[in-house]
């Protein structure tokens, strides 16, 4: 999906890659959308895939063109935030005394002063690695203060991230992401992922992309969502060739992709099956 131009330079001007999302209406469905802006159909043989992931990977905060860590992590303890170690220190001496172990301290109720919210509305888990390994977004902030303390300052008492049950964004944290060769492995651990978590509506992809020179090369339609979009992709299509135009009807799980109904006096002629 493009929120302005589909290579706007001036918006990310560092950049050497760009990423997509693979799609299949009987699986992914249209839960890898946005509702606003448009999108770029390219074609799988002539875009170069460096790599990809299961889930949002956050590739334009990697490094190694987006197939790298997260450039940064916040785990750097040289980087020391002082003023909220001092406040860790005060947090802890104040709730639980000075002779309490920070081993032995609730991380729950160190970072929380109310009760623990029901489990869906919980903030959503984070995938850390190729072993379905998870972690809750809180004991991720937990890990964050502890390398700044350079030691434990709580256990962690939070539920079981795999009961998570609300509709949140699902993250992939891992410094390791798939490569191309393992692309069946990554479907199958996405497919698996919204089987695990059935009401996330934020469950998609990225296949990460090294830049072409020339995009209108490697794209073969635009399509958009919303009809408050229509204008903006037929421009996108004549600044890159004069390329198809296609609407996405997210409430039609059969067909992916439709002849924009104006184009075809008011009604569709042909669709085009994912």
């Amino acid at each position: 999906m493009c929120m302005g131009a589909c290579d706007d330079d001036e918006m990310f001007p560092e950049m050497d890659h760009f990423s997509g999302s693979w799609i299949q209406n009987r699986t992914t469905g249209p839960r890898v959308f946005l509702n606003e802006g448009i999108g770029m159909i390219l074609d799988p043989q002539a875009v170069s895939i460096q790599c990809l992931y299961p889930l949002d990977a956050g590739t334009i905060g990697r490094s190694n063109g987006g197939c790298g860590p997260n450039k940064d992590d916040g785990f750097d303890p040289s980087h020391r935030d002082w003023r909220m170690i001092m406040w860790l220190y005060w947090r802890k001496i104040t709730k639980f005394g000075y002779r309490k172990k920070w081993e032995d301290i609730p991380c729950s109720k160190f970072f929380n002063d109310d009760d623990m919210p029901p489990p869906n509305e919980m903030p959503p888990p984070m995938l850390m690695d190729h072993n379905n390994t998870w972690m809750s977004s809180m004991m991720l902030e937990v890990k964050y203060w502890e390398a700044q303390m350079g030691h434990v300052i709580c256990y962690d008492d939070y539920p079981n991230v795999t009961n998570y049950s609300g509709d949140g964004m699902l993250l992939y944290l891992g410094p390791e992401p798939w490569v191309p060769s393992e692309w069946d492995e990554c479907v199958e651990e996405t497919l698996k992922i919204t089987k695990q978590y059935p009401k996330c509506r934020g469950i998609w992809n990225e296949v990460v992309m090294e830049k072409p020179d020339d995009l209108s090369a490697v794209v073969q339609a635009i399509f958009y969502i919303n009809p408050q979009n229509r204008e903006q992709a037929y421009w996108e299509s004549e600044r890159l060739g004069h390329k198809p135009v296609l609407a996405l009807d997210p409430f039609d799980l059969e067909h992916l992709f439709q002849c924009p109904p104006e184009e075809i006096g008011g009604a569709s002629i042909y669709s085009v099956e994912a």
